[in-house]
């Protein structure tokens, strides 16, 4: 079918030629001649064979001219766009990355520094203030007991560098108004010092004696300084703090702690407390004892 219809169309063609040759020779002959040779179709064309089906359908490929390599044998710069990276590119990349990370985490280090010292600080702080507020309150408590009679009367109170301890009345609810003893001592701990707090019962009858173990003990400081206690008496002719208090017959006004790091800087403010009682007026409750108001 294929070939019938092709020697159709070949049949067609060549009657529009002849007729088409045909008018250009009247043309001609009119013109006074002329080459009309172009209109004619060219030698063999009535001959020609009709195409295979295999060829109706071959691709036609339209040649074109590439721009020839540049020096290098590497592609232009608008088509290596989406090649990758280079080896330098990748470690200049990673480089960049890495500092990045190193300043991030410098940062989160330096953060958790602050942090820390932050909370540790909040805890030295309420450490400092709970031992001040209670040293100050059981101080205000000290009661002016006096033990033995005549020359040898004294008041039961221990005022060294290391140890604070004297007697105070308990509270009439709970503690039924019973003498107790408070004790401050300052220990040696962990490259620094610790201050604890213990609170015995004070046994009177038959004799003077400190009921063991403590019914209260709680460590109110702890930490990297030299903790120490120091005592005034109140006079301005005294020397104003004295290391230990060795008066048998009179009572210290103030008590003072006092917290130092391993330079000697003061680490904290001074912790002072005032005793509400001193050896005049508790000479009232030892009748042993002089008081200097009354002249005896």
């Amino acid at each position: 079918m294929a070939a019938v219809a092709w020697s159709g169309a070949v049949r067609r063609d060549r009657h529009r030629a002849l007729g088409r040759r045909a008018g250009a020779d009247a043309v001609h002959a009119e013109a006074g001649g002329g080459a009309v040779s172009a209109l004619l179709p060219p030698p063999g064309f009535a001959d020609a064979q009709p195409p295979s089906p295999s060829s109706r359908w071959r691709v036609c490929r339209p040649t074109a001219e590439f721009p020839p390599p540049q020096s290098g044998g590497g592609l232009g710069r608008g088509q290596n766009a989406s090649a990758g990276f280079t080896l330098l590119e990748m470690l200049a990349s990673l480089t960049l990355v890495g500092l990045l990370f190193a300043t991030l985490a410098g940062g989160v280090r330096f953060a958790g520094r602050v942090h820390d010292r932050g909370q540790q600080r909040i805890t030295e702080t309420s450490g400092f203030t709970l031992a001040g507020d209670l040293l100050r309150r059981q101080v205000g408590r000290a009661f002016p007991l006096v033990a033995g009679y005549g020359p040898t009367a004294r008041f039961v109170f221990t005022g060294e560098r290391q140890r604070l301890a004297f007697p105070i009345l308990g509270r009439p609810g709970r503690e039924r108004g019973e003498l107790r003893l408070a004790a401050f001592t300052i220990e040696p701990h962990a490259g620094g010092s610790r201050l604890i707090y213990r609170e015995h019962r004070l046994a009177t009858v038959p004799g003077l004696d400190v009921v063991e173990p403590a019914e209260h003990t709680a460590v109110l400081l702890d930490g990297p300084w030299r903790l120490a206690f120091a005592y005034h008496g109140g006079d301005p002719q005294a020397p104003p703090w004295l290391e230990r208090w060795t008066a048998p017959r009179d009572l210290p006004s103030l008590v003072r702690l006092t917290a130092h790091d391993a330079a000697g800087r003061p680490a904290w403010p001074e912790l002072v407390a005032r005793a509400r009682v001193d050896g005049d007026r508790g000479c009232l409750s030892g009748p042993a004892l002089p008081c200097r108001n009354s002249g005896s």
